[in-house]
């Protein structure tokens, strides 16, 4: 991922909000798939 340095500042909190809502995502697809394995 080559990112121009002056970017980085946004980038980052987009990217950190995005990766919050995919672990997210994960943990309830996760959870989901347990529940269905039962």
């Amino acid at each position: 991922m080559a990112v121009p340095k002056k970017r980085t500042s946004k980038s980052k909190s987009k990217n950190r909000k995005t990766l919050w809502k995919k672990k997210a995502l994960n943990k309830i697809l996760r959870n989901r798939k347990l529940l269905r394995g039962f």
